[in-house]
């Protein structure tokens, strides 16, 4: 379903600003558990949908390849998410130092 005339780019800013308001409240607002509880599902309903929506562009550019490129192109994504992933541990690593 478009939202906003677009079929994946307005989810994807949702989906982003979903997950920055789940872990600003986390920052800024959280004084209980329950707080935090709603925090981080926030974040994490971001991100579970943000996934969602990339590997929906996966599918769509797969059917468009070979068939061994499709399996490169998954492994693209996985490995692309792990960089990341080791990246944003690296930066919060040096946050947490300060």
């Amino acid at each position: 379903i478009p939202l906003f005339g677009s079929r994946r780019r307005s989810y994807l800013i949702l989906c982003g600003a979903t997950g920055a308001l789940g872990w600003t409240l986390m920052a800024t607002v959280v004084n209980s558990g329950t707080t935090a509880g709603v925090a981080l599902i926030l974040s994490s309903l971001g991100l579970a949908a943000a996934d969602v929506v990339v590997d929906s562009l996966v599918v769509e550019k797969s059917r468009e390849v070979s068939v061994a490129n499709a399996g490169a192109l998954q492994s693209l994504c996985w490995g692309s998410r792990a960089l990341g992933s080791v990246a944003a541990a690296a930066f919060a690593g040096t946050l947490v130092e300060m």
